[in-house]
């Protein structure tokens, strides 16, 4: 099967990443991503870690004044597929099978960090977990699990 232009181009993305001061990846591949402000600030290959960044605004906001379960799941789930798709080869590309998420306490709009890692890879399935943490410390607002199927194999 051949790689998609779309996975090539973000494998060459990522792989900057792992130089010494990288700039972030800012994730323009599509709007929404966009208006989350995603961005990958680190990678780690060999750890398959990675941390990402997102500013979710206050369009995002539920009647009770704190972010949308929706949209921290969102995070959680973004992160956890630019760390799968980082280690999977180009031909390849994944789909959330499975999302587990736990919210752990009330969100206010502002920038998250995400931490995600790849906990095992199979051929065709790739386990994951990841944890939203607010820019200014504390502890985490969410966490979550997922499986993805990987695709083209």
């Amino acid at each position: 099967m051949a790689a998609n232009p779309s996975r090539i181009a973000f494998k060459r993305a990522i792989e900057r990443l792992s130089q010494p001061n990288a700039e972030p990846l800012v994730m323009k591949h599509s709007p929404f991503a966009e208006s989350l402000e995603a961005a990958i600030l680190s990678l780690d290959l060999e750890k398959r870690t990675l941390r990402a960044r997102f500013n979710p605004g206050r369009q995002y906001l539920q009647g009770a004044g704190v972010l949308q379960g929706g949209i921290l799941a969102t995070m959680l789930d973004f992160s956890m597929a630019f760390v799968s798709l980082s280690v999977l080869p180009e031909e390849l590309s994944c789909a959330t099978a499975q999302l587990n998420v736990h919210y752990l306490r009330p969100a206010n709009p502002g920038l998250y960090y995400a931490h995600a890692e790849v906990e095992k890879a199979g051929k065709r399935v790739l386990f994951n977990r990841a944890m939203l943490i607010p820019a200014e410390g504390g502890d985490p607002v969410a966490s979550a699990t997922a499986t993805f199927t990987v695709l083209g194999n």
